[in-house]
């Protein structure tokens, strides 16, 4: 009698074990892609100018970033991904006119969960930086652009508000050493650094892609 039973126990967990194990497989995976917008604050920073063994540094006012975002999570600790951006109203504390500035960045991110739903991370953001400089009517020939290579460094935290659809929130800080050249009064040219540096706070809302 306990054999039968035994034998028929064993038959219908036979039966029911690839059944389960085909259900598992039938759950949909975490998302790996994501992309989506951020709005940038740069509350604080400097713009710094040497020409020659002259060099001056200047605070900055506040400045306001328009970047997009896309991202791939490699596995749960390491995510890499793109973060270019528009930085407009960039300028001296003082002065009477802005400059604005195209960063094209990677980003490095390593990090864990938190708590369901919510990850901290810490990141790199290297990439190339064009400074466009505003319009000066008496020199004809003045530079318009400064550009080379930044870096930036910070913390976040995305948070999940749907199954989706996440926030992301960082704080950091980007160094830039952008430079260029100028004709006005040189035919040869003229080299100079115009470097801008600032620390940025940014929020965002990112979607599953896949």
């Amino acid at each position: 009698m306990k054999t039968a039973t035994l034998t028929a126990f064993l038959a219908a967990a036979a039966a029911f074990t690839p059944s389960l194990a085909h259900a598992d497989d039938d759950e949909p995976s975490a998302p790996t892609w994501f992309g989506g917008g951020t709005l940038d604050l740069m509350p604080v920073g400097s713009l710094d100018l040497k020409v020659a063994t002259e060099s001056r540094s200047a605070d900055t006012s506040m400045a306001w970033g328009f970047g997009g975002l896309v991202e791939k999570h490699i596995n749960p600790v390491v995510s890499v991904g793109v973060a270019p951006r528009y930085v407009v109203d960039l300028k001296g504390a003082d002065a009477p006119k802005s400059a604005s500035q195209l960063d094209l960045r990677a980003r490095f991110a390593l990090g864990g969960e938190a708590a369901p739903g919510t990850r901290l991370y810490a990141l790199a953001s290297p990439g190339f930086s064009w400074m466009f400089l505003p319009d000066d009517p008496g020199h004809a020939n003045s530079p318009r652009t400064s550009s080379g290579f930044v870096l930036g460094v910070g913390a976040g935290v995305q948070v999940a508000l749907a199954p989706k659809l996440v926030l992301v929130v960082e704080a950091g800080y980007q160094l830039g050493f952008q430079n260029g050249t100028s004709y006005v009064d040189n035919s040869s040219g003229v080299d100079f650094t115009l470097s801008s540096s600032f620390l940025q706070l940014s929020v965002g809302l990112v979607e599953a892609l896949d």
